[in-house]
């Protein structure tokens, strides 16, 4: 990551007083934490961008094959045994994404091409005209990939600016800014790990009565 992304990173953070009160983060809008046992996680890309290779690599490096042309993608976490994570990810064609499908997402994960300002520009046109609304409720994630074709100089584009992110970062209330390299699956994988450590709130256990002396001296009966 050049000192731009690093900068960028560190503006967008979460705060650590944040990570480690889950109240402060329910205040920010993630819903029903209290009762989730896995995260959901949307990851939208710009139509353009979606239905390329990158889209598939992006989506392979999680885990998990997904075809190209589908530009949203549903990602399950859950926690198997307490322990071991798992991720899958299913591809969300157009005719088949359900109102339900995005206002339960726990988290979104906007993607774009870090060398084409037309693809940032096409993502927020995205995100604001079909998915602000139903999205209010979820904690939302900017990602910028470098991507294989600019770096192979097979097209050239005009990159946006730091400023230019920095805005759109701010547009969508975004509590995380992530600059990747798309041949990196480590570091698309810290993506998740980022989004889980953010969001994922176990859930709550009720605890078992004990039988104890001093529990059964409690007890009324009529």
């Amino acid at each position: 990551m050049n000192l731009l992304h690093s900068k960028l990173r560190r503006s967008f953070c979460v705060p650590l007083s944040i990570r480690k009160n889950p109240e402060k983060i329910r205040k920010r809008g993630c819903v029903n934490l209290d009762m989730m046992d896995s995260l959901d996680v949307l990851v939208i890309g710009d139509p353009l961008f979606g239905k390329s290779l990158m889209t598939e690599r992006f989506a392979n490096a999680s885990g998990a094959y997904c075809v190209i042309e589908p530009y949203i993608h549903k990602v399950i976490h859950r926690h198997i045994n307490g322990q071991l994570v798992h991720f899958t990810l299913t591809n969300l064609p157009d005719e088949h994404i359900s109102l339900k499908d995005i206002t339960k997402a726990n988290a979104i994960i906007l993607l774009f091409d870090e060398e084409d300002a037309e693809s940032l520009d096409r993502l927020r046109r995205v995100w604001m005209d079909k998915f602000a609304k139903l999205c209010e409720n979820a904690l939302v994630f900017v990602c910028g990939i470098t991507s294989y074709i600019h770096q192979r100089r097979l097209f050239f584009h005009s990159r946006p600016s730091r400023e230019d992110i920095q805005k759109f970062v701010r547009l969508v209330n975004a509590v995380d800014f992530f600059s990747v390299e798309l041949e990196s699956s480590a570091q698309i994988c810290q993506v998740f790990d980022s989004v889980h450590d953010k969001c994922y709130v176990p859930m709550r256990r009720k605890k078992r009565r004990s039988l104890s002396p001093k529990s059964l001296s409690n007890l009324k009966f009529w």
